[in-house]
């Protein structure tokens, strides 16, 4: 972690919080401590929220990184869908994780990529009930030309109307494909992700899944780039909620890793983020329903495997060694 003033207050609130012994608090405090990859112009806006100190409790810090998110991270836009381009001098519209010294990943331009979300969260979003959205879901994936298809289509334009501008995490199809041909897919891709909030014994019930296959040329575009360029990012601490299922990379990498729930022992898959991007209809693959429960006592045996897996991937031999010395192995 580098900040241009990080201030011995802050230093030991993430030393204390890293030392807690539940593990749902103590990674995220290690997550900040481990992140190498954020200019100092990002640390100091996240300090105007009062989010660099010793906080009270970890509510309290929560609460600060929350309205930096709100506030800097997730953008609101004035058309009637999603741009196509947005300006990077424009803090209104661009979340500043596009905005400030983000190196982007190189890419091939036939690249595709896989991206996630359970029915629930897409219906809130479009202010529809799940049961329709699974219909209308189903329907375009049996038979797209259908004239009831056209259902699907309008859910896709609600949704790109509806959508703010921020950070969308997506993994790179190549990594993963293989994947869905497995039975049990849905719960397998939960896991290979890291996908922890995707849980049915955290929601009480399975979770059905939406799997969105998509261009890297779909993705927005940032303003005075080169025409094809399209901005996929690295993940950091400062563009999401916490999450104790997520582990920065160190610097140099233009990509993430997620973290392999199953504990499978498989070479790092890479995560990339991009601003909220218009789905097209046919942009949906698959769906599926999540059963199995994430096993949480063996959250940080993942999180061990992943950083020795980076560690290997990298060379950086002491890559997260002071700050999860518990999880060396």
């Amino acid at each position: 972690m580098s900040t241009s003033s990080p201030g011995p207050t802050w230093a030991s609130f993430l030393d204390s919080q890293s030392r807690l012994p539940s593990w749902e608090h103590s990674f995220i405090a290690r997550n900040f401590r481990l992140e190498e990859r954020l200019v100092d112009d990002r640390w100091e806006s996240y300090a105007t929220y009062d989010a660099m100190q010793h906080h009270p409790t970890h509510g309290e810090w929560l609460g600060s990184h929350s309205r930096y998110l709100a506030d800097k991270i997730s953008r609101s836009h004035l058309s009637s869908t999603l741009p196509t381009t947005i300006d990077p001098a424009d803090p209104d519209r661009c979340p500043e994780t596009f905005a400030v010294g983000t190196s982007f990943f190189e890419y091939d331009g036939s690249l595709h990529l896989i991206r996630i979300e359970d029915v629930g969260s897409f219906a809130r979003l479009i202010r529809k009930s799940p049961a329709d959205v699974m219909a209308a879901a189903t329907q375009w994936l049996s038979a797209p030309h259908s004239p009831d298809a056209e259902v699907w289509r309008d859910f896709v334009a609600d949704r790109n109307s509806l959508s703010a501008i921020r950070p969308m995490f997506a993994a790179l199809l190549e990594d993963v494909e293989k994947v869905f041909d497995a039975p049990g897919w849905p719960d397998k891709i939960r896991d290979v992700l890291g996908l922890l909030h995707l849980n049915p014994g955290a929601t009480g019930g399975n979770i059905d899944i939406l799997v969105f296959r998509y261009p890297v040329n779909s993705v927005i575009k940032l303003r005075g780039t080169l025409p094809d360029d399209r901005p996929l990012a690295p993940p950091t601490v400062l563009d999401m909620p916490f999450s104790t299922a997520f582990c920065p990379g160190p610097k140099g990498l233009n990509c993430g890793f997620v973290i392999d729930l199953s504990c499978g022992g498989n070479s790092p898959r890479r995560e990339v983020i991009h601003p909220t991007s218009p789905y097209e209809a046919a942009h949906l693959w698959k769906m599926g329903t999540i059963t199995k429960s994430v096993l949480l006592t063996d959250v940080p045996m993942a999180r061990a495997l992943h950083q020795a897996a980076l560690r290997d991937e990298t060379g950086r031999t002491d890559f997260a060694r002071k700050t999860d010395p518990d999880l060396i192995i």
